[in-house]
């Protein structure tokens, strides 16, 4: 599960200080693994991806290529791998939908490793907004949120 955080994305670019993304790992219903950390700018950094802003969108797109990057490295014990996301615009970035005009480097770099696993192995892009859970509508940030607290 995937997801990017900006919280003064409504903010103009200028003014927002900071993005984040992060991903959690399930095999069935146990936690496996839990990454996140902070959109990186400095094109000198050895964390940088391709980011040109903080932004939501930043967020989504990092955390699903950080999200493919760990798939990558467990592949071999796998034959299906489900990155499961609720960003439209990462997951139609990532499949070539949609023509970036900003965070190209970023967006490359995630069709890029997209593209890699699915010559491996089946991979699916799964959107979920929301999830019905004991007759809630739940929002799957919060879901994720919840499973963090619990395991952490």
């Amino acid at each position: 599960y995937t997801d990017g955080s900006c919280p003064e994305n409504s903010k103009q670019k200028r003014q927002r200080e900071s993005a984040g993304w992060g991903f959690i790992a399930l095999e069935g219903c146990k936690c496996i693994d839990i990454q996140c950390g902070p959109v990186i700018l400095d094109s000198e950094s050895p964390a940088y991806v391709g980011a040109e802003e903080f932004s939501n969108n930043t967020g989504e797109l990092t955390a699903l290529l950080a999200a493919a990057m760990y798939a990558n490295t467990v592949r071999s014990e796998y034959d299906t791998i489900t990155l499961v996301y609720d960003s439209k615009y990462a997951s139609f970035s990532a499949l070539g939908m949609y023509n970036a005009d900003k965070n190209r480097v970023l967006t490359h770099a995630v069709k890029r490793k997209i593209s890699s696993l699915t010559s491996h192995l089946h991979i699916f892009l799964i959107q979920l907004r929301l999830v019905i859970l004991h007759g809630k509508k739940i929002n799957v940030d919060i879901i994720v949120f919840q499973i963090k607290k619990v395991i952490l």
